[in-house]
């Protein structure tokens, strides 16, 4: 799924500023993707 594939991108990203994943710091919350692609 694109949702999937997006978190999982979204985990290997490190703040520049604190050296932390960003999901791991729960600064992603609710996405969402739709039929066409588009996330919220």
């Amino acid at each position: 799924m694109l949702r999937d594939a997006i978190l999982e991108r979204l985990a290997r990203m490190i703040g520049p500023e604190t050296g932390v994943v960003a999901v791991s710091m729960r600064l992603i919350k609710n996405l969402q993707v739709d039929e066409k692609g588009t996330e919220s």
